[in-house]
């Protein structure tokens, strides 16, 4: 469970701790989605479902990105992240970073997310942490800008229709990233051929 994000209600959106018991831990494995009995938060919209969560599958999914913060030196001191969701990569990057003068820019669509879940992580991370609130889709990296680290996670379920839309990204923010990913990746490409 993230306990370092409250629990709300913003619009359409709310995030919520929620309970897995070992019944339900053994039924969601035999759907082919790992998690373990345990507490959990979920960013939920009132819509779209459940658009994000803590659990152990989506956790995996951020594996390439962990071995990322391990390995970057974070020489400009800049990330950019498309997609809050429950601000989880964020905090990651931020974490990873420490120093003071590291930035990362959050480029979310819906405001509502931006109140909900990042004015929890500006508390916690101030100046550090720049919300740009547009289309991840649209929104096209400032001319000779330079981040260590991009990640792109801004699609509610795994669908290897992602892909297109992942690749664009990839291409649009090559000539400004020292390394990017996009979430679950691995995954996806595996979907395609299954």
């Amino acid at each position: 469970m993230l306990d370092w994000i409250k629990t709300g209600k913003r619009g359409k959106w709310t995030i919520e701790h929620f309970d897995v018991s070992q019944d339900q831990a053994a039924l969601e494995s035999y759907r082919n989605r790992r998690i373990f009995p345990g507490r959990y938060t979920r960013l939920y919209h009132e819509k779209r479902g459940v658009v994000m969560s803590d659990g152990t599958s989506e956790m995996l999914d951020l594996h390439s990105l962990e071995n990322a913060l391990v390995y970057s030196d974070f020489t400009n001191g800049a990330c950019h992240v498309n997609g809050l969701g429950l601000g989880i990569a964020a905090k990651m990057i931020l974490d990873a970073t420490k120093s003071s003068e590291s930035i990362v820019y959050i480029v979310e669509i819906d405001p509502d997310v931006i109140t909900l879940v990042g004015c929890q992580l500006h508390k916690m991370y101030g100046n550090r942490i720049i919300f740009l609130n547009c289309d991840a889709l649209e929104y096209k990296p400032p001319a000779k800008s330079r981040f260590d680290i991009v990640w792109h996670d801004i699609w509610d379920e795994l669908d290897p229709d992602n892909l297109s839309q992942a690749r664009m990204l990839k291409r649009r923010w090559r000539k400004h990233a020292v390394w990017q990913g996009v979430w679950a990746e691995r995954t996806l490409i595996r979907m395609q051929y299954d």
